[in-house]
């Protein structure tokens, strides 16, 4: 407001900080995109044409692409336009179309993350996510060397190129164009071709058989011979050239000959044309020669440089985003400097060779970075020469009821089939948001700290009433209510120093609120629906296993075992393993929190059993690194034909899933036991795998 009141004053203009971020669709502008007449011009005299008006109509767009579906962005299924995101949209855009660097600052599930990937979508570009973390490297981000893999893809590769100079060789009238028998070719005699020919077959001899000696001096004797005919042949079309010009220059002088003017011609043409396929096809030999070296240098290699998704993202044009990048050590992120300067410019020195490579940024390359304020919990600020060379932008936490409504209709999607009404949404929506603003007000008067909806739990709540498919109202209230629970009300208190018994007095008062909001003729058998009976047996119905209100699929990796031991008519493992279940009905990942012996564990590895999904329990402690978890690469012996001739004399590194990574492609039950244990540097590298996005 200082600097509104500074540029009011001084530069004598009325300003509105909020009709910076309006539109011809937001009522403060006229139809041409002037201003209206109330002094809502930016800076300046009214009637002078706005910067940036109609970008808003681009988010519009995204946001009907969306709902109809013919735009696929991952995790986003709906953006809302509340003031934030026009306001974030129009800075973001704003600092693309310069190809300036951005450095998004705000709380998590501000929408950070979400306007990049929208700006990705309307533009039509690839996106490049990385995700930061405390043991993020240089090599991460730029590029690395890294073991060769895949070699017997390399070998067939390579098999297939001697193939095709085989093909170009073998016979002494080569055609160029299959379909010309005027351009045949007719390879001269020569001792080097003669040997290229005869290694040639005795690969060819040696059937299923790979003789790395053989194959190395095919390629070496190759581009030897491609290099001495070259040579030849460029000496033999210079004097092809000359020649024509003498005869024309002898008969342009008047000069008796016995010369024939046309037959000469004729013969120059035909000669020259010989020339320039016997070219072609060397030129022809001579890329299969540099392809045939360099992917026989590649197989031989125990490690190729490979580009970081920063370098690949400059080479293609892409957009690259550093999610979190204040996660990240300052030597690391201080090795971008140049790129985020004007020339945007880096040069790999680590790729080493006799001249390091210097990339230019494609003029299509974006760089945005997004991170928490500092201060929040394992967070730092970054240094004042890295933040001088970002255009910084705060982006606020959504607070305004009206934009927090806005955002929960957009996500809640009904099915055709239900007789939800679109006002009873709107009603569910207020209730909601009204919710969210009573518990604020509620936690301030009993002293509860900590308590805060941000709106990653919104969004969250929302799908679930959306994943819930109600198909009349009283379900769609159920959900409502159900869709608290999970979110907060099962988890209140956790992680907070507050006496339990008051912690219970306020979970009391939030049902007893929630009920408040739901119609009365549905409030008693909603309040009923919310804890499950002890009458209530799991069942396993059309391939689902369920316990009162909620279930989820059998799983096909395992046949389904009960435990006689373990006992499920209990009331506390009824109540925990309907929590559970609720829980589940979202793609997020549960955190169980309890003291020691309550059966955490065991109700979890029953339920895996119960359900016939394959659980994978990982102990974590302070010692556990993060490729323990996700892999990295390890020695390991040489594999393949037995019949190799070859075989043993080289190193091999191949690449090891970690246990939580070969989980996730298996689609097993990961149990990341003790997790408070782990270092804060292996919770940060398992974000991506916890976001919502994933």
């Amino acid at each position: 407001m200082i600097v509104v009141e500074t540029l009011n004053s001084v530069c004598n203009a009325q300003m509105n900080p909020d009709d910076l971020y309006t539109d011809d669709g937001d009522g403060n502008v006229n139809g041409d995109g002037n201003g209206s007449g109330n002094g809502s011009g930016i800076i300046g005299e009214e009637g002078v044409p706005r910067q940036g008006r109609g970008d808003l109509a681009n988010l519009r767009s995204i946001q009907e692409r969306l709902r109809s579906g013919t735009v696929d962005i991952e995790g986003v299924k709906g953006v809302a336009i509340t003031a934030s995101m026009k306001r974030m949209w129009r800075l973001v855009g704003r600092c693309i179309s310069h190809n300036e660097p951005a450095l998004l600052i705000g709380e998590t599930g501000s929408g950070k993350t979400t306007v990049c990937q929208l700006f990705a979508a309307d533009r039509n570009q690839v996106i490049r996510i990385l995700n930061c973390h405390q043991s993020t490297e240089t090599a991460d981000i730029i590029g690395g060397l890294r073991p060769v893999r895949g070699r017997e893809t390399i070998m067939k590769q390579l098999l297939n190129d001697i193939d095709s100079v085989k093909c170009n060789i073998n016979d002494n009238n080569v055609n160029i164009n299959a379909d010309d028998d005027d351009n045949a070719v007719v390879l001269p005699n020569d001792s080097i071709l003669d040997e290229l020919r005869e290694i040639g077959k005795l690969l060819d001899t040696s059937g299923t058989n790979i003789d790395e000696i053989q194959i190395k001096k095919f390629v070496d004797v190759l581009a030897k011979y491609i290099k001495t005919s070259m040579e030849k042949e460029s000496s033999s079309n210079d004097n092809v050239k000359e020649a024509p010009k003498k005869r024309t220059r002898k008969n342009t002088l008047g000069e008796a000959g016995d010369v024939d003017e046309d037959t000469d011609a004729v013969s120059s043409e035909l000669e020259a044309m010989e020339v320039s396929n016997s070219l072609s096809l060397f030129k022809k030999l001579e890329k299969l020669s540099t392809s045939c070296t360099n992917t026989w240098l590649r197989f031989k290699s125990l490690f190729e440089w490979q580009d970081g998704p920063l370098v690949t993202a400059m080479r293609q044009g892409d957009i690259f985003v550093m999610d979190e990048i204040n996660l990240a050590e300052d030597a690391v992120i201080e090795r971008l400097n140049s790129v985020l300067e004007s020339g945007r410019t880096i040069t790999l020195a680590e790729k080493g060779g006799e001249e390091s490579e210097k990339i230019i940024a494609h003029p299509e390359f974006k760089f945005l970075a997004t991170m928490n304020p500092g201060g929040d919990f394992g967070k730092r600020e970054l240094s004042a020469a890295l933040r001088s060379r970002f255009t910084e932008l705060y982006v606020p936490a959504v607070t305004s009821s009206h934009d927090l409504e806005t955002i929960v209709m957009e996500i809640i999607t009904l099915d055709s089939t239900s007789n939800v009404t679109q006002d009873t949404v709107k009603s569910l929506a207020a209730a909601m948001v009204r919710f969210m603003t009573w518990l604020h007000d509620q936690a301030a008067q009993m002293s509860i700290p900590g308590i805060q909806v941000t709106v990653r739990e919104v969004l969250a709540w929302a799908r679930f009433v959306s994943q819930s498919h109600p198909q009349n109202n009283k379900e769609a209230w159920a959900s409502v209510l159900h869709g608290a629970h999970m979110v907060l009300l099962d988890g209140l208190g956790l992680g907070l120093a507050v006496d339990r018994d008051v912690v219970l007095v306020l979970k009391e008062n939030c049902i007893e609120q929630l009920l408040n909001e739901v119609p009365v003729d549905f409030c008693a058998e909603i309040a009923k629906s919310l804890d499950v009976s002890l009458d209530e047996e799991v069942e396993h119905i059309d391939g689902n296993f369920r316990l009162g209100t909620f279930s989820i699929p059998i799983g096909t990796t395992k046949a389904i075992k009960k435990s006689t031991s373990y006992v499920l008519n209990a009331r506390s493992t009824t109540t925990n393993l309907h929590r559970i279940l609720r829980a589940m009905q979202l793609p997020r990942p549960v955190l169980l929190e309890g003291p020691p012996g309550v059966g955490k564990t065991t109700i979890v590895s029953n339920l895996a059993d119960l359900t016939g999904h394959k659980l994978v329990r990982i102990n974590l402690s302070e010692h556990s690194d993060i490729a323990d978890l996700l892999g990295t690469d390890l020695p390991a012996p040489e594999s393949g034909d037995d019949n190799n001739s070859n075989k043993g004399n080289s190193a091999k590194f191949v690449w090891c899933d970690g246990v939580f990574l070969e989980a996730m492609k298996a689609g097993h039950w990961v149990l990341l036991d003790e997790l408070n244990l782990a270092p804060q540097s292996v919770l940060e590298g398992l974000n991506s795998c916890f976001d919502h996005r994933e």
